[in-house]
């Protein structure tokens, strides 16, 4: 490789370096990176204890609203016990906190619009409520959480196949009006449901839905 080359592979390096540095920032092990006018929390791979995500963040010279808990953000993180998310935060993502097995306790946003697949899957310490403006659960979003007591969210049309399935502290459980359609083991071995109200007459129900 001649000089020249070494050069501009040289400031190449930095150039990619500085943009890196310049799009993210860390905070407590916590890593928010900038995307457009926002910032998203996209790796609490070491964060420990009781996480408490920030309502925003400077990066670049800028404030930025945090709004989105990305991807496998948490996954398989066994170090943390609880976590505190700011109502600037409108979307968790797949797999988000998946397998947290430690995990507690959570207070979720209160602008949260949806909630990814497995986002909570066997978190099965969690406790936490699902707030009312939420429109949108994957599937097996709260799967195995065995210690989970929830009201259904009066936003939310479908509640998608496993969402709850095997969360067996859940006794009583209310389906608002604008839910359409429970899917496959929605609900299943949910094995101490004491008392189940569905306000839509007309509901779709997966024959094994409450299996």
């Amino acid at each position: 490789m001649n000089l020249n080359k070494k050069i501009l592979l040289l400031f190449w390096c930095v150039l990619n370096a500085s943009l890196v540095f310049a799009v993210s920032v860390s905070v407590d092990n916590v890593r928010y990176v900038k995307v457009d006018n926002s910032a998203v929390v996209a790796d609490g791979e070491n964060a420990e204890g009781d996480v408490v995500i920030l309502d925003s963040v400077t990066i670049d010279g800028k404030v930025l609203p945090v709004v989105e808990i990305c991807c496998e953000a948490f996954r398989k993180n066994y170090k943390i016990t609880s976590l505190k998310i700011p109502n600037t935060v409108q979307s968790i993502e797949n797999s988000a906190f998946e397998f947290c097995q430690n995990l507690q306790y959570v207070k979720l946003s209160d602008s949260l619009k949806t909630i990814g697949r497995d986002a909570f899957f066997y978190c099965n310490e969690l406790e936490t409520e699902i707030p009312n403006g939420v429109v949108d659960i994957g599937e097996q979003a709260f799967g195995s959480c065995f210690h989970l007591r929830t009201s259904i969210p009066n936003g939310l049309t479908e509640i998608k196949p496993r969402v709850f399935h095997h969360c067996i502290s859940m006794r009583s459980i209310t389906i608002p009006a604008n839910v359409t359609k429970i899917g496959k083991f929605a609900f299943a071995e949910c094995l101490y449901i004491d008392s189940l109200i569905i306000e839509n007459k007309n509901i779709e129900i997966d024959e094994l839905a409450f299996w």
